[in-house]
C-alpha cells in the first residue's frame, strides 16, 4: 500500500500541479495524491511520536469541497475541524452572507499516525501537508489560538508566508487570552500575528486597545 505521503528521493512521482502553496504529485499506479511543500516548512517534525498518540494535521482538498469532506470525515468519526467565516457575497441580483472557509482547500484532522489512510475513503481529500516523506505535526496551541480568533468572530486576514517581525506576547485578557503570538502597530492598529507554522500561512488579528499582553522572551 501506498504511504500517505512521498518518500525523499522516491522516483514514481510526476508533477501535476503547482500552486502558491507548492506542488501537488500523484504516485503512479495510486489513487493517492501528495502535497509537497519543502519551500515553506522551515523544519521537519523530526521528533519520534507514539503512532497511537493524536495529532493534529492538515489536509488539502479539491477546490470548493471543504464542507462535503468535513461532513464525510465527521460521519467516518473522525475529529475533524473546518474554520469558516462569514462573507457577504454579491450577485448580481442580491446580496447574501455565506459561510466560507478561513483557508481555502485546507481541512484540520485530529488522529493518530497509524490512522493515516483513513481519510482518503473520502471523496475530495487531495494530500495531507508534508515534509521529508510525513505528514507534519499542526501543534495544540497554534489551533487553540486559529478556533479562539475564529469562534469569537475577531477581526483577522490570512496571508500566506511566515511570521512578521514584532514583539513576542501572550494576551492576557479578552477572548483571546492565554494565546500567544507576535504584536506590531500599523497606522495605529495593534496586530497580532498568530502563525500556522507548517502550512505557511498566518492569521493577522486587529486587536482592540485595552486588549492587555505580557511580552515574552523569543526563548519562552
Amino acid at each position: 500500500m501506498s504511504p500517505p505521503c512521498p518518500l525523499p528521493g522516491d522516483q514514481l512521482r510526476i508533477h501535476l500541479q503547482k500552486n502558491d502553496a507548492g506542488h501537488i504529485y500523484k504516485e503512479k499506479k495510486s489513487k493517492y495524491f501528495y502535497l509537497w511543500l519543502p519551500e515553506i516548512i522551515k523544519k521537519a517534525n523530526s521528533l519520534k511520536t507514539d503512532p497511537k498518540t493524536e495529532h493534529w494535521f492538515a489536509l488539502y482538498t479539491k477546490s470548493r469541497t471543504e464542507k462535503r469532506v468535513y461532513d464525510s470525515l465527521t460521519r467516518l468519526g473522525i475529529h475533524t475541524y473546518l474554520p469558516l467565516r462569514k462573507e457577504l457575497k454579491q450577485w448580481s441580483d442580491r446580496k447574501k452572507w455565506v459561510e466560507t472557509p478561513v483557508i481555502n482547500s485546507y481541512i484540520f484532522v485530529r488522529l493518530p499516525e497509524n490512522e493515516y489512510r483513513s481519510v482518503f475513503e473520502v471523496p475530495g481529500v487531495v494530500a495531507y501537508v508534508c515534509y521529508k516523506g510525513k505528514a507534519v505535526i499542526i501543534p495544540d496551541h497554534e489551533m487553540e489560538a486559529m478556533r479562539k480568533t475564529v469562534e469569537n468572530k475577531m477581526s483577522f486576514r490570512v496571508e500566506s508566508g511566515g511570521l512578521k517581525k514584532g514583539q513576542m506576547v501572550t494576551v492576557t485578557s479578552g477572548p483571546l487570552k492565554g494565546v500567544t503570538g507576535r504584536v506590531t502597530q500599523l497606522r495605529g492598529q495593534k496586530k497580532l500575528y498568530l502563525s500556522i507554522t507548517n502550512i505557511g500561512f498566518t492569521l493577522v488579528v486587529n486587536l482592540d486597545e485595552d486588549t492587555v499582553m505580557e511580552e515574552k522572551s523569543e526563548t519562552a
